[in-house]
């Protein structure tokens, strides 16, 4: 028994610590593009660091103290320079962020009634990692165009040919039934 224990590696040494915030941090999130890192606290503030640096970019509260922040996501799907957060009041929020930091007031807000532990979960659609020939891309705009597809957006770019189509996102959150996802 001793034996196995001296295998074991000794956790490697962080390359640097990030000091800042005053809570418990809940979530950090990469940006898939640039040398940022995102992170969200118990206490609702959201924080863009700079990883090359190792400071604070830029600071601010965006879900209530009482509800902390419990998710961060960044996606290229999102575009360049948006950031999602979750809070724990049951709402999901969109910023749009710069050399400035983020924007003083959310580009959109989801109340989803889901006031519990489960994070939410960006998804690319099953379109956009699909190659189609066009009569595939006609059956799709038809179908989105009928709304037989659900709550997708119809504004979703599609190319023709053998490309690479975008299709519409998702943002996938636990309900407020503890069955249920939307």
């Amino acid at each position: 028994m001793a034996e196995q224990g001296m295998n074991r590696r000794p956790s490697p040494d962080p390359v640097s610590v990030l000091r800042g915030h005053r809570a418990s941090v809940a979530d950090i999130c990469f940006h898939p593009s640039k040398t940022i890192l995102f992170s969200g606290s118990t206490d609702g503030e959201l924080r863009i660091w700079d990883t090359v640096q190792h400071r604070t970019v830029s600071s601010s509260w965006v879900h209530s103290a009482a509800h902390g922040v419990i998710c961060v996501a960044a996606s290229p799907v999102l575009g360049d320079n948006k950031v999602i957060s979750q809070g724990r009041d049951g709402s999901v929020k969109c910023w749009e962020f710069g050399e400035g930091g983020l924007s003083r007031t959310p580009l959109l807000t989801i109340k989803t009634n889901a006031y519990h532990f489960c994070k939410l979960s960006i998804a690319k659609s099953p379109s956009e990692a699909l190659e189609t020939d066009d009569l595939e891309i006609n059956k799709i705009v038809d179908d989105m165009q009928r709304g037989e597809q659900g709550d997708q957006p119809t504004d979703s770019t599609i190319s023709k040919g053998k490309e690479l189509s975008e299709g519409p996102k998702y943002v996938a959150i636990a309900g407020e039934q503890s069955s249920v996802v939307g």
